[in-house]
């Protein structure tokens, strides 16, 4: 049996927002909450242990900072013992998925959820992820997954609504996650990030990165590059997102030269999107080059959002 992961529950505010006009021309999700403003200075960090019933609230020093209690738990005697890591989904490796939610607008999040533990994943990359948003009910859906699922939650947010609430991105794990940050990518339309978090497994804490890229091909290239600054020298980084790209695009090639596609040729084209009947393969999962070659791969059929999920498996060696 998994036992929980024991990072403790903290969600950080910054009490003032920069404000930076999100183009609703651009931005879907602006057209469905029309005042929504970028995070120019300004970060809301969230950690969640789903058996923890409370929450902690501090005032960031700085906005770039990261201040979690886990923050050092990975150089600090704090850091937990081998011995009281939860055990992964298998003793070979680990189970990665990916999965544009769609800030549940498609389904229930305990539909999403079981979607989720269909999957038995060690570790989720989210898309398209609410908090306390007007339009998915003011509901923190991070916590909510992380107490249907039993995985710790980070969640990091890209914009917010002048209604109140966050949108953003955000990482489940069976394993304790040590440290969350974010990187704001040069965005023309809708603020895009790089969401980072450190995981603690039983064999090394692992970098993983998560992104929503942009909508115009020279959006993407430039922030396809200013990710692979912070991960592509990473042997052990994952990256998960929404690419809003297909594997031909020139951002696509520039990506897939300094990691590697964990998707294989021999499960099928990987289409994502539209969900009914995909066509194009726009969600990925990319690994660091110490990783070795993933032995499974394949697009789970569930329509609780309106793209379908990634799922690989990478053996430890």
């Amino acid at each position: 049996m998994m036992r929980k992961p024991s990072c403790l529950l903290s969600i950080l505010l910054l009490s003032s927002f920069g404000l930076g006009a999100c183009s609703s021309d651009n931005d879907p999700q602006c057209s469905a909450a029309p005042s929504c403003v970028s995070p120019e200075a300004s970060t809301y960090d969230s950690q969640v242990d789903p058996t923890d019933s409370s929450y902690e609230t501090s005032i960031e020093a700085s906005p770039d900072t990261d201040t979690s209690e886990g923050g050092e738990a990975a150089s600090g005697s704090d850091a937990p013992a081998e011995s009281a890591l939860p055990e992964a989904s298998s003793p070979d490796g680990l189970r990665f998925m990916t999965f544009n939610i769609q800030h549940g607008a498609n389904a229930s999040l305990d539909a999403i959820a079981e979607a989720i533990r269909n999957e038995n994943p060690d570790i989720v990359g989210l898309q398209e992820v609410d908090v306390d948003a007007q339009r998915s009910g003011h509901v923190d859906q991070p916590r909510v997954l992380s107490q249907r699922t039993g995985m710790a939650a980070a969640f990091q947010f890209s914009l917010t609504f002048s209604s109140g609430g966050y949108y953003g991105l955000a990482v489940l794990s069976r394993f304790p996650i040590v440290s969350t940050s974010k990187r704001l990518l040069s965005s023309t339309g809708e603020q895009r990030i790089l969401m980072r978090v450190d995981v603690l497994t039983e064999h090394a804490l692992l970098p993983v990165g998560v992104t929503h890229l942009g909508l115009t091909a020279s959006e993407r290239k430039t922030q396809v590059s200013e990710i692979l600054e912070d991960l592509g020298s990473e042997g052990f980084a994952v990256l998960m997102g929404d690419m809003n790209a297909q594997p031909g695009d020139e951002e696509m090639k520039s990506l897939a030269s300094a990691m590697n596609d964990a998707w294989l040729e021999s499960s099928g084209q990987g289409f994502t999107f539209p969900v009914d009947t995909p066509t194009k393969r726009i969600d990925y999962i990319f690994l660091g080059n110490n990783w070795p070659s993933p032995t499974q791969a394949h697009v789970p059929t569930t329509k609780t959002s309106d793209h379908r999920p990634v799922v690989v498996f990478v053996p430890w060696n």
